[in-house]
């Protein structure tokens, strides 16, 4: 027998009950996570605490002084926003009721001091053990119609969903009528861009984007979409760009879940265009699901349009809405042509969108080249490196529209905020994370970087048709570095990057692989590909924008190069890693090569890795081995999300200290959290 999941709540996050406070809060403000489920001994047994998110918000509000009239506004804020929950817990446990003058504060996302954050984890720990106790049934043994009221439905040892019966709406679903039931059909649609014809010089190329029952053969990427759940009057919110084009506003709408539903544009080839390249971004609830590029090639002449083509095989996976979390800011950085950007931004809360608005930058490989020399002229800690990297993050700071900083940006970061932010990008070279910001901008008591104010994150649009996912499951860690470095590497051995693969193999399980080409071979060959797969890589790394050329340097002088660390593109089988940690030097920069993205990064977000972090410049040995161990300590034993992680390393760098914290660059989703298989 299965298991009925359309009964089941699967927003739930499982703890245990040795678990902090802090490991509980964290749960709760992810959005998504509507309960918290504490199995009573072994998952086997047959009960399990219930912490409903909902209960927790009810019992909130009904100590402070908010009108009755005016707590279901408040409930629904802190259901899409429960990043405010412990500010709210803080006043409504300590401070007194008085949350009714907190509108301004709580709409801009204050934290906590850290003496008050430690005191709100320990009365949520406490809160917990009152939380109720309440069956926990084996949903494959136990037909659903002899489920208790409120439940919690395992599979063997896991833990599937929550079972509500109040969230059906339906009280006589039981019995006969269950089994007669049919669940609602999911929406499933391929993203489409169809043009009238083919670009022509000088002359307006119109075109129209939607959605169809079927894939298309001439799409450089693309994904299925599927919605489990929609609703009467659900739309998706999609975003459209160009590259070698000026696309006419608007260029954010809204569509249908409807095959036939479609909205037309008009578009500009700029001129000398060769090709222009046709992208469309869906969203939906905040949850980047998928994407398309299609390339046209720019004719001086009329050309016929060539009919239907067969559909392309494999079809890509479906990307599933409840596997993307939602951002709070999106910003799409557009190369449009070679002296040019194009930049546009979505506020998630408000629906608000910025641009296009086009930002002048010919030479953005100038970045790649000053940021891979930083430590060898002005060196690793010191007032030198320290202002180079200022003076590098205030020129890029220019680079972003005045309109998108002050309007979006700045009151984000008011009063301390960390707005989720994931850039959206096909310009591989400008690091947005390093943008240097005036302490009023940045909404702390200092000068900070974007990425120490932010939980950033970027994504390459032509290299991924959908958003990376922001959970994901770690089954097995492999950890690579060289034991020694032979004379013809004319490498030094690295001695902390062999303390990482040993911390790795001892904290964490990873299996150690030596960096040598045979050993390399063998495991990047094997087969099958292990779902879950972590690899943090240590070793000697180049990378060289203007010639092109990237690559990871082996013990025996081998040099291991982007395309065959990735692999094959990914469409639809288990990749060969889901997350990558390079902790080698300058590979975090991304390349160009024949127009399109180049280097590690492309490489394996095209192998169809979820996460990908690593350092712009040339790191620090011993502090890079620190910086991977706090990551990991974040992440996999706490819980924090990796943009909050990395985070907080940036914000922990300080003047005349090491800069290397600062140069690592993440590719993923900025609310991703990772979680071990036992």
């Amino acid at each position: 027998m299965s298991i009925d999941l359309n009964l089941l709540d699967l927003g739930f996050a499982q703890l245990r009950a040795q678990d902090s406070g802090a490991r509980l809060l964290q749960a709760l403000t992810r959005p998504g996570c509507a309960y918290v489920v504490v199995p009573d001994g072994p998952t086997a047994q047959a009960s399990a605490w219930l912490l409903a998110r909902s209960a927790l918000i009810d019992e909130l509000l009904e100590r402070s002084d908010i009108e009755r009239s005016d707590r279901d506004r408040w409930a629904g804020m802190l259901a899409r926003r429960p990043q405010l929950l412990p500010y709210v817990m803080a006043h409504s446990w300590f401070d007194g009721p008085a949350l009714a003058v907190l509108d301004i504060d709580l709409e801009r996302g204050p934290v906590l001091a850290p003496a008050m954050l430690s005191r709100v984890e320990h009365r949520l720990g406490e809160w917990l053990h009152r939380a109720p106790a309440v069956p926990m049934v084996q949903g494959r043994s136990v037909p659903p119609e002899a489920w208790p009221p409120l439940s919690v439905i395992a599979d063997g040892p896991e833990v599937v969903g929550v079972f509500d019966e109040r969230a059906l709406g339906n009280e006589q679903w039981r019995g006969a009528e269950l089994a007669g039931a049919e669940a609602p059909a999911p929406f499933i649609a391929h993203p489409r861009i169809t043009a009238r014809a083919p670009p022509r010089i000088d002359e307006l190329l119109h075109f129209t984007v939607g959605l169809s029952d079927r894939p298309d053969a001439e799409a450089d990427l693309q994904q299925r979409i599927r919605i489990d759940d929609p609703q009467p009057g659900d739309r998706l919110t999609v975003h459209v760009s160009a590259e070698g084009a000026v696309v006419q506003e608007p260029t954010l709408f809204q569509l249908a879940l409807d095959l036939a539903a479609e909205q037309a544009f008009t578009a500009k080839p700029l001129p000398g265009a060769a090709r222009v390249v046709l992208c469309a971004q869906y969203m939906f609830r905040g949850r980047l699901l998928g994407s398309i590029a299609k390339t046209l090639v720019v004719h001086a002449v009329d050309v016929a349009v060539p009919g239907p083509q067969p559909a392309a095989e494999p079809v890509r996976p479906l990307a599933d809405a409840a596997a993307v979390g939602a951002v709070d800011i999106r910003l799409f950085v557009t190369r449009q042509d070679s002296e040019s950007i194009v930049w546009e931004a979505h506020e998630a809360s408000s629906g608000r969108h910025w641009g296009p608005l086009p930002v002048y930058l010919p030479h953005a490989q100038v970045f790649a080249k000053r940021l891979a020399d930083l430590r060898r002229v002005h060196g690793d800690t010191g007032p030198g490196a320290h202002a180079e990297l200022v003076s590098i993050g205030r020129d890029i700071a220019e680079l972003v529209p005045q309109t998108i900083l002050h309007e979006l940006i700045v009151p984000a970061l008011a009063n301390g905020g960390t707005p989720s932010v994931q850039i959206l990008t096909n310009e591989p070279f400008v690091p947005w994370e390093l943008a240097r910001l005036p302490a009023a901008q940045a909404g702390r008591d200092a000068h900070a970087f974007l990425g120490a104010c932010a939980r950033i994150s970027r994504w390459w649009t032509q290299a991924s048709s959908s958003g990376p996912p922001s959970q994901v499951c770690i089954t097995h860690l492999s950890a690579v570095a060289a034991s020694a470095y032979s004379l013809g590497s004319n490498r030094e051995t690295l001695t902390f990057a062999i303390a990482e693969r040993d911390a790795m193999r001892t904290v964490w399980q990873a299996m150690p692989i030596e960096a040598v080409k045979a050993d390399v071979d063998a495991w990047l060959d094997r087969t099958p590909h292990r779902a879950g797969h972590l690899a943090h890589i240590a070793l000697h790394g180049y990378s060289d924008a203007q010639a092109e050329q990237q690559g990871l340097v082996l013990g025996d002088g081998a040099v291991l190069t982007p395309a065959r660390l990735a692999g094959e593109w990914y469409a639809g089988e288990v990749p060969r890693f889901d997350m990558v940690f390079l902790n080698a030097c300058q590979v975090g920069t991304g390349a160009e090569r024949l127009g399109r993205m180049a280097g590690f990064p492309a490489a394996l977000v095209r192998g169809g890795v979820s996460a990908f972090v690593a350092p712009l410049w040339e790191v620090q040995d011993q502090v890079a081995l620190e910086v991977s161990r706090e990551f990991y300590r974040h992440t996999l034993a706490d819980g924090v999300e990796v943009g909050e992680a990395l985070r907080r390393m940036r914000e922990a760098t300080v003047a005349g200290g090491s800069i290397t914290p600062l140069a690592y660059l993440y590719y993923g989703h900025p609310g991703l959290q990772l979680s071990r298989a036992p």
